[in-house]
């Protein structure tokens, strides 16, 4: 209880790096799927896709430094924290995960040489995921930094490549629906049979 009530008195954690990186991945994913609805929903839409995309962009020399901070390969000393951190997630297995299989667990993934940021997000998924109930085996953890590992990599191309080529789209798009409307706009404004 003790630990209930100084959360309870002390600030929000701030969001780490990794969980900003993951966010922006998870944000670009939308955009790209916001921009494809809006194209065809009209131009307000596009607009505000537009202007979230902006948002972003302005963000990427941000994110790119806390990309590169995150690259950087985990020391011995962060997996084990990481994994206290994880076994301390599942109470009722904390007893039954084994010092050997904690250990396995460390060498495998110290094997692995994951940065830290596919680390922590590798870890806060599962610690974050509802399905998994129970203290996870090896292989899964291996497999969630793995994914986190790709989605890193892929933040910064989508950064770099992806959403400028969205905004670029989109402007296209605007500019056509905007002259696709005045065009019809004239038409109507015409007497009948011109």
């Amino acid at each position: 209880m003790a630990e209930i009530k100084a959360f309870k008195q002390s600030p929000l954690p701030a969001p780490t790096r990794s969980d900003l990186v993951s966010r922006a991945y998870g944000d670009i994913h939308r955009l790209m799927t916001a921009a494809r609805q809006a194209k065809a929903e009209g131009l307000v839409e596009m607009q505000d896709v537009l202007a979230q995309c902006d948002a972003t962009l302005a963000r990427r020399d941000e994110l790119k430094r806390e990309l590169e901070a995150l690259a950087r390969p985990s020391t011995r000393a962060e997996i084990a924290t990481i994994l206290a951190a994880l076994l301390e997630n599942y109470p009722m297995n904390k007893h039954r995960a084994s010092a050997a299989t904690t250990r396995i667990m460390a060498e495998r993934i110290g094997a692995a040489q994951p940065s830290v940021g596919a680390l922590e997000v590798g870890i806060n998924k599962i610690i974050d995921n509802p399905d998994i109930e129970f203290f996870p085996v090896t292989g899964v953890v291996l497999q969630a930094i793995a994914e986190a590992s790709r989605s890193l990599g892929m933040t910064g191309e989508y950064l770099d490549k992806v959403l400028p080529r969205l905004r670029e789209e989109l402007q296209v798009a605007i500019k056509t629906q905007m002259a696709n409307e005045a065009a019809y706009a004239r038409r109507r404004q015409l007497p009948d049979g011109q």
